[in-house]
């Protein structure tokens, strides 16, 4: 697979906790508890989750949400910083090579704790079309 700039995946998950707004707080604190590593938990665009991670110096983040309710979830893992100029002075490949660490991390995580775990490789657009494979 060719480096991305993020790595998306479905997969599925029941909702610990029903009255939680947004949903999935236990899912992202059970996957950051996962990454073993520390991380920050928040809330994300008020439709789900982020957690902060830090692989190989690269600030990245993990985004979690809710797509069909009460069972399957969206997630994916990009850079953690937002805005044009963020990233524009930086160098593209250890950004990939740490992306693509933190998406097979998360794929050993998804298959062990989750269910019916699928990586887009070429991007999710919520197709029913769209190519998926089981890891990243």
């Amino acid at each position: 697979m060719k480096d991305a700039s993020s790595h998306w995946a479905t997969f599925d998950a029941p909702v610990l906790d029903p009255t939680e707004h947004p949903p999935g707080r236990g899912i992202a604190e059970r996957v950051g508890e996962a990454l073993g590593c520390a991380v920050a938990i928040d809330v994300w665009r008020d439709v789900g989750w982020s957690i902060d991670v830090t692989v190989e110096g690269e600030a990245l983040a993990i985004f979690i949400s809710e797509l069909r309710e009460g069972s399957t979830w969206l997630l994916c893992c990009a850079r953690a910083e937002s805005g044009f100029l963020s990233g524009a002075f930086r160098r593209p490949e250890p950004r990939a090579r740490a992306l693509r660490a933190l998406a097979e991390r998360v794929d050993a995580i998804l298959h062990a704790q989750f269910h019916s775990v699928k990586w887009y490789p070429d991007g999710w657009r919520g197709d029913v079309g769209d190519r998926a494979t089981e890891h990243p």
